[in-house]
This record gives C-alpha cells, structure tokens and sequence, in this order.
C-alpha cells in the first residue's frame, strides 16, 4: 500500500550517491548531474465513500481499477514553445568532438564567434520552425470548426463553472494557497510552474518560489483519478492558462487556473466511458485536445463545445496509405476506422471526430515535430504512425514483446522512440519503411523492469548524434546517446548511396 501523506515534502539530499557522470565517450563531453532537490509530492488518501484498499492478489484476472502513478508538466510563461528544429543545425567535421550546450545561456560566449560562421546554429525563441509553418490546421477547410468569435478580440474565452464554489459530486474539495494572488503577483515572470495528478488529486506548484513545496492549489476529486493532463502551450499568459485533465471515468475537465472556473466535458461518458490514458492539446490550437481511451479509441474534444450523444456516423472503412498486398507492413485488422471525421458537417457538439485504432488500451502517443504525424502506442504491442491530418494510417510495427508504454520523436522528426513491457527502447526510423527499408535501426537493453517513459533532450542533440533518457519502474533513470554513424544503415539507404557512388 502507498504511504498516504497529506503535505508535500521538499529535501536537498547531499553526497555521491545521489550524483553521476554521462558522457565520457567519443561523442560526448562529460557531464555532472546533481540532484538539488527532491520534492516528493503527497499521496492522497482515498475518499471516505470509497472502498477501503485491499492488497490485491497478483494472479486475479479482475479488471483493477485504472491508474496511472505520478504525471507531471512544467511550464515557463516567457518562453515560447520550442521549436521543431535542432539546437546545432550543423555538426562538426568527422573526428572532431563539440561540446553541446545544456541551454540556451551555457557557453554563450564562447559560442559567439562559432555561431557567424554556421558551426553551431541557434533557433531563437521567436523564430519561426523552419518545416512547422507549412503543416495546415487539423480540420482546415471545415469552417464549422472555427471558434465563435468574441467581443475582444485579446481576452480568452473562460470555462463556464467556478471551482471553489462548486458543488459537483464529483469534485470532493479545493484547497488554495491563503497567500495566492500575492504569490502570483510577486512570482518571477520567467519562473516554473508545475501542475502534477498523483491519484485524485491534482496540484498546481510554482517551482521558483522558496516554497515550492506548498502547493498553489490542491484539487481532490471524490472518486474519479486523474490520470493524465495538459497545458496549452499557444494560450498560455500570465492571466489565462488552459490545462486539460483525463480521468479514470472517462470524463474530462477544462480548468483555468488563474481564475479557478472549470468545465466537465464527456459527462458520466456520454461519449466514451472507458478511461482517459494520454490526453494532448492539437498543436497549434487554441481549442481542440486529443484524447486516448482505453477502448483502443482517440476522441478530439473542443474545450469550448456541449457534449452530444455520440453515434458513429456512416463508417468510412478503415483508412490506410500502406500496402495490403501481403507485404505485412499493415494490418487490414489494424487500419484505422474513422467513426467520425473532423470533417464532417455536424459539428454543433462534441466530439470533433472519432478514431478506432485497436481493440486494446492506448498506452501514449505523440505528435510529430512537423505537426503532420502522430505516434501511438498500445496495450496490444504496436507502434501505429498517423498522418492525423489525413486521418490514415502510415505504418506498423511490434514490439519485441508485451505492450509499449510510451512514445516520443526526436526533435528533427527522423526518429521515434518506444518503451515498452519487454523492458527494452527502440529506436525506429519510420520514413524507411515507406522506402522498403527496414524501420527497426536499434533496440536499447538497460533497464530490469517495465519503462514508463522516454524523452530526448532537445539540446544535446545535432544532426548527427542524438541523447534521450528513459525512466522505468525499476526506479533508474537511463541516459543514451546515439550516432547516426553507430547504426547499422537500412538496406534501402545503403543501396541508394552505393548507386549514386557509382553514377
């Protein structure tokens, strides 16, 4: 059973045991990591009305209810989003090994000179992602998706419920900070926030205040867990942030922290009433959210729209721009059915448009850097790439075995990485198999358990030579670095590099 706490507990451990070393290697330059601080958040208790918690019996094929541990997401108010582009835009002469700033501020000066001559390329904040601006809007064209326009054109639309004065069943208590609107007042602008669910709660912290170990608001809901949440990065000010929260009834919630007004979307699962295992703003939107259930279905919700009984409208068939010809690289079984397409003409209620990818839990998915494709992983083993625009299905691949757990690309769109059940990562180049390459290019050993999630950092990455980090439920953080020069080379690739030597 978990340890049940009712405050947030902030330490500043000391000592080697809780530092390491990365990068000592050919491609890297060392690298110290210390943990500064350690905040463990608290565990709520359950809700009096709740059944007391027995420790279930391992070998049980009782559905348990849904869960999903500790999420968190951080934001800074004056950054804009990162672009879809890598830090270093050009890598360095074979042989020679360049150090890769961890930030923006490492090294600047030092940079300087380099950076007029190309060697090391920046992409400010205000600049424009060099292949982004060409992806269309989800749904351009259907003018029944554009939001109802508003008086002022510079203030955000509100959720309509107040949350504090709220008397829903479904949320049990709201506890704010006594000294909130003096901390956000007095906060520095360039500060974090960070808003985490841990069970049925959800906490919004500001992680550059002294206290940070005191929440901002704390919200517990009676019965439903929160599993998974969201923060649109595009609406984003210091008196607006939308941040969306899925649940383990199905159910959804558009809260506005600032002004702490809220609103429930697929009520009692009017739409879908399985749970919500990942749930993401459309990039680039305003108003509409991507939800996964755990039915094998993707939902996209207006924030802004009434929730309507949800019937599947004439079935499209499955979509797929993959050959079925038994080449096995798609699945007639596994293609997409398209329930309701964002293009459809009934558009005066949720939801947007319906995807059946599988029979099986969604476990995550992701959006590509050019905001053209999506990544989803499921309970089922596969890897499925979207073109979501198109709403087709592109390619398909397994696992080595088991589920995968979690998805994510690497910051010039080439690669996607899994983590899975088989405790392994891999490393896929989904543009190959297109080329009648293989898609596979690595499989990563080093964890002893199942990983939870994976992502890379943006700024040790170049064109060539790429780090991300994995964490498992083994308790290890794992670091990897890998050259495209360490992989083997598609057999596709490798015979077109062999026919242009030779032309």
């Amino acid at each position: 059973m978990p340890m049940i706490e009712t405050n947030n507990i902030l330490s500043n451990p000391t000592g080697p045991e809780y530092q390491f070393l990365v990068g000592e290697g050919k491609f890297r330059d060392p690298g110290l990591y210390v943990l500064k601080e350690d905040l463990h958040l608290a565990t709520p208790p359950p809700h009096p009305s709740e059944a007391p918690i027995v420790n279930p019996n391992p070998l049980s094929t009782a559905p348990q209810p849904a869960t999903a541990g500790t999420r968190l997401t951080l934001l800074n108010l004056d950054v804009s989003p990162l672009s879809s582009a890598l830090y270093r835009t050009t890598s360095q002469s074979e042989g020679a090994r360049g150090s890769i700033p961890e930030h923006l501020d490492e090294s600047q000066s030092s940079t300087d000179a380099r950076e007029s001559s190309s060697d090391v390329g920046r992409i400010n904040s205000t600049e424009v992602p060099p292949f982004a601006s060409n992806a269309p809007a989800f749904g351009e064209g259907n003018t029944l998706l554009a939001p109802v326009a508003q008086k002022d054109a510079n203030k955000r639309r509100k959720p309509k419920n107040n949350m504090t004065k709220s008397n829903s069943s479904f949320i049990s208590r709201v506890i704010n900070h006594e000294a909130l609107s003096k901390r956000l007042q007095e906060r520095a602008r360039d500060g974090l926030f960070a808003f985490a669910n841990v069970n049925r709660a959800f906490q919004w912290l500001d992680m550059s205040s002294p206290l940070k170990a005191e929440y901002l608001t704390k919200i517990l809901f009676t019965k439903a867990h929160c599993l998974c949440h969201d923060v649109n990065k595009v609406t984003k000010s210091s008196t607006h942030i939308d941040v969306v929260m899925g649940f383990s009834t199905g159910e959804i919630i558009w809260w506005e922290p600032t002004t702490q007004r809220y609103t429930r979307l697929n009520k009692n699962g009017i739409i879908n009433g399985t749970p919500v295992s990942e749930i993401r703003w459309i990039p680039g939107s305003e108003h509409l959210f991507l939800a996964a259930h755990m039915d094998g279905t993707m939902v996209v919700y207006d924030k802004e729209k009434e929730d309507g009984i949800f019937t599947p409208e004439e079935e499209s068939g499955p979509r797929t721009s993959g050959d079925t010809n038994g080449t096995g690289r798609v699945n007639y079984t596994s293609q997409i059915h398209v329930h309701k397409s964002v293009h459809s003409k009934n558009q005066k209620a949720n939801p947007v448009a319906v995807w059946k990818l599988s029979n099986h839990r969604i476990n995550a998915f992701a959006f590509s850097p050019d905001n053209r494709h999506l990544a989803v992983v499921s309970e089922d083993g596969t890897l499925r790439i979207l073109d979501y625009l198109k709403e087709e299905l592109l390619d398909l691949h397994y696992a080595y075995y088991g589920g995968l757990t979690c998805v994510c690309w690497s910051p010039d769109g080439k690669y996607v990485v899994t983590g899975g059940q088989d405790d392994l990562l891999s490393i896929w180049c989904p543009g190959e198999a297109a080329r009648g390459g293989a898609a596979l290019v690595a499989r990563c050993q080093g964890h002893h358990s199942w990983v939870t999630s994976v992502a890379f950092d943006p700024w040790r990455c170049d064109e060539r030579n790429y780090r991300f980090g994995s964490v498992g439920e083994d308790r290890r953080i794992c670091l990897w670095d890998f050259s495209v020069g360490m992989l083997n080379r598609p057999r596709a690739l490798a015979q077109q590099l062999e026919e242009k030597a030779h032309a």
